[in-house]
């Protein structure tokens, strides 16, 4: 391999050579993986014996780059999406299995413990402390003002507590009102939130809450804001 281009690292070491092949090494010079042009076009990717792991080259299936094994078997092949999209994952029949776009949304760990707190606790008939009761409730994680979780919670009074008068308002006053609505937001956070989002503080979460769908106002950092305040 005489005439090759050797890449060196800040103290001279070699670390890649270039001459029929490519080869990438560590500090030491240890051969760690070789790239090598096939004879029928494809990008060799071999272990440090020379032996070939995968092979890299356009695909029969619409332009797309596919990835073979050892004998040469399409294994999986990628191609760019006409309808908009980035990249389509298909099977060796060409038969289109995954499309991931620019729209595609991939759950992570918070999603997916929202998803399961939502579904758990998502129905009527829990006691959010002394004076009202929940009708549903969701949280879903959130990038806006700092926040971290956003979660909404529709209520009704308690019977000892029933001063409701329908389209959302009360007959006490509206300091009673935060009073119960700050109660029931601290509750959902300690009881709700903080068991399963252990790292989330009071103030990057943000509660929305109802009363029979009419928006009361939003709890923040142990505060309950009503509307229109």
């Amino acid at each position: 391999m005489v005439g090759g281009l050797i890449l060196s690292g800040p103290e001279h070491t070699q670390g890649m050579f270039l001459g029929d092949h490519i080869r990438l090494g560590n500090p030491e010079g240890k051969t760690g993986v070789l790239l090598e042009a096939a004879k029928d076009g494809s990008l060799r990717l071999d272990d440090p014996t020379g032996e070939a792991g995968v092979l890299l080259r356009a695909s029969q299936h619409g332009g797309a780059v596919g990835v073979y094994n050892q004998t040469g078997k399409l294994g999986v092949a990628l191609s760019a999406v006409k309808e908009g999209g980035f990249v389509s994952i298909h099977n060796p029949q060409g038969v289109s299995a995954v499309t991931i776009t620019q729209d595609s949304v991939v759950p992570e760990n918070n999603d997916w413990k929202a998803f399961k707190l939502t579904a758990r606790l998502n129905t009527g008939g829990w006691a959010l402390a002394q004076k009202l009761n929940q009708v549903s409730f969701t949280v879903v994680p959130s990038v806006v003002d700092r926040l971290k979780l956003e979660a909404q919670v529709n209520t009704t009074c308690q019977p000892s507590w029933n001063f409701y008068l329908g389209q959302g308002r009360f007959s006490v006053s509206d300091r009673e009102v935060r009073a119960a609505y700050e109660e029931a937001g601290n509750y959902v956070f300690e009881e709700y939130i903080q068991p399963v989002f252990s790292q989330v503080s009071k103030n990057e979460v943000k509660i929305t809450f109802f009363i029979q769908s009419y928006e009361v106002g939003t709890w923040r950092n142990g505060v309950m804001k009503l509307k229109g305040e």
